[in-house]
């Protein structure tokens, strides 16, 4: 596989191993070049040439993929995914853990927020292969700080194993362990280059977790605390927003709305795919879980029972009439019970009734077609087509 050249911006020294316990090792955890090799202007004639005859790729999303084929996450490349938490942020990325497994890659779980056996349990219940985990499905559970001992024991992993995606669940838990403000810009940038961006100069892609704040008009699509947390992906951030609840024995789900995509394959605001998560539905898998990435056109949110249409059409009535109008907005209508109407709002984002774009700090809606429960009444006789 051809890497994708990094931008300059983006290079960090990578995390290198010791050649022996003995070894005298530098202080590698800034990354410092005593020598200034990377003030020097870079070789563009080798760029443009390796650019124009196709030996280097302009970087595109290659893991993580949605039923369609289309993927969400860059290698090379330090990628996030946000959501309040239980937003099953966790399940999407083991979903694409399971992806990489399935297909023969290694990958590495850096996990500060739970321990192996459950983590493990998740994987096999969405269908991963027993063998498949124990050899190729690296756990990593840091009890302590990100230390040189601790940089030169992940680089083993990494030289061992040359896995195809990294995560780390989650940062805020990886932050705090170091002793990192989340609200200070400084520290937090720092930590990005010492951790996630120098995995990502090794070739994996890289998974944040991160979490939000509870749900507002002001948040926006970043994660809680520092604004560097959002400059530090280099690849694509995702806003997981839950449409309807995960439970057990029941099948939930979850649109990943772009945040940010430095590479411009998806736009921001757009729902780049729907999770989906619920029983599997073989015979031969009772008891274990299906998930899935779907396309947002094509998504299977749930059965039509479970689909609130008088509320998506008192919804979507509203819209029509308030072209604009914020998620605050739709909840001061007092159209329903405010749970039922946000998870109403969001099947029709996702089946495309409605479309969402960001005007300032607010997530403004606008109607893309009317929705009638009745679909008879979506008819050029009664003047809507």
């Amino acid at each position: 596989m051809v890497m994708p050249r990094m931008d300059p911006q983006d290079r960090v020294t990578p995390l290198r191993r010791p050649a022996s316990p003995e070894s005298q090792v530098p202080d590698l955890l800034e990354g410092d070049q005593p020598d200034g090799l990377t003030w020097a202007p870079a070789d563009l004639q080798s760029v443009v040439a390796s650019l124009l005859n196709g030996t280097v790729q302009r970087p595109e999303p290659t893991l993580g993929r949605r039923s369609d084929g289309a993927a969400l996450l860059y290698a090379g490349r330090v990628n996030s995914l946000i959501s309040e938490s239980g937003g099953a942020k966790t399940w999407v990325a083991l979903e694409a853990c399971r992806q990489e497994l399935q297909v023969g890659h290694h990958v590495v779980f850096v996990d500060f927020e739970d321990h192996a056996e459950g983590i493990v349990a998740r994987l096999l219940d969405l269908g991963a292969a027993p063998d498949a985990v124990v050899e190729r499905f690296r756990y990593v559970c840091p009890q302590e700080p990100f230390s040189i001992a601790a940089e030169s024991r992940l680089a083993a992993v990494l030289v061992e194993s040359r896995p195809t995606l990294v995560v780390i669940d989650s940062v805020g838990e990886s932050m705090a362990l170091d002793g990192i403000r989340p609200n200070d810009d400084d520290q937090v940038a720092r930590w990005y280059r010492r951790l996630p961006r120098r995995v990502a100069a090794a070739g994996p892609a890289v998974l944040g977790l991160d979490h939000v704040t509870k749900s507002g008009e002001g948040r926006g699509l970043f994660a809680i605390g520092s604004q560097r947390k959002r400059a530090a992906v280099s690849g694509a951030s995702y806003m997981l927003e839950t449409v309807l609840d995960f439970g057990k024995g029941r099948t939930g789900s979850a649109r990943l709305v772009v945040a940010k995509d430095r590479h411009g394959t998806y736009v921001q605001g757009q729902t780049a795919a729907t999770f989906v998560l619920g029983p599997a539905s073989q015979g031969d898998r009772d008891g274990l879980l299906e998930s899935r990435l779907e396309a947002p056109s094509a998504a299977s949110i749930a059965p039509a029972s479970l689909r609130p249409t008088r509320l998506m059409e008192r919804v979507s009535r509203y819209v029509e009439d308030h072209p604009g109008a914020s998620g605050n907005d739709i909840d001061r209508a007092r159209l329903g019970k405010a749970d039922y109407v946000r998870k109403a709002t969001g099947v029709l984002v996702t089946e495309g009734w409605l479309r969402v774009e960001r005007v300032g700090p607010a997530m403004r809606h606008r109607s893309e077609r009317p929705f009638r429960e009745d679909p008879g009444a979506c008819s050029p006789a009664n003047g809507i087509v």
